[in-house]
């Protein structure tokens, strides 16, 4: 992809590998800024990319129907879309109605969306796996997560060897490097 600011980062292999499928973008500097936080319209947009290139279509009513109550159809173009498709794969729900896009993405928000990802592609239901197999999570800051579903989530992810880490700090913010390297 040739982003300035990515050789020799951790995410580096995920990040070129995703824009070259044309599904992450960078700057117009020429940047991709791997360790900025990530917002919850950038997620809407590289996930909306990723399940379009996964053969999910755009529904017809993107423009027309309106999916949270903080993004009107007259917002940004792209932005609208992804959110309708992202919305109606059950992938990104919001919270209470709202996209709340300009918020920082948080670890324990981005395994929860990441779950239903894996789940509307590849059909796999990786909390059920997890749960079938009594896996034995090792990540000591489970607790921390806010609700029943991001710690599922969270666990899930362990078990699918998309996290290996002893403290996933389910509240902090989520850069824009390590949302790629966490995309399947």
């Amino acid at each position: 992809a040739g982003f300035s600011d990515v050789a020799g980062n951790d995410h580096e292999v995920a990040i070129n590998a995703l824009a070259d499928a044309g599904i992450i973008n960078g700057y117009a500097d020429g940047s991709f800024k791997p360790n900025q936080t990530i917002n919850r319209g950038q997620v809407v947009k590289l996930l909306g990319r990723y399940l379009e290139a996964q053969g999910q279509e755009i529904p017809a009513d993107w423009n027309s129907k309106q999916r949270f109550n903080d993004l009107p159809v007259t917002a940004e173009e792209e932005l609208v879309k992804y959110a309708a498709l992202a919305k109606d794969a059950g992938v990104f729900n919001g919270s209470n109605g709202n996209l709340n896009a300009s918020q920082t993405m948080q670890r324990q928000q981005m395994a929860v969306v990441l779950v239903r990802a894996i789940k509307e592609i590849a059909g796999v239901d990786l909390v059920a796996e997890y749960k079938k197999a009594n896996f034995v999570t090792e990540i000591g800051d489970l607790d921390k997560a806010y609700s029943a579903e991001q710690r599922t989530a969270i666990v899930a992810l362990e078990y699918a060897g998309i996290t290996n880490v002893a403290h996933f700090n389910p509240g902090n913010s989520v850069t824009r490097g390590q949302f790629a390297s966490s995309i399947p």
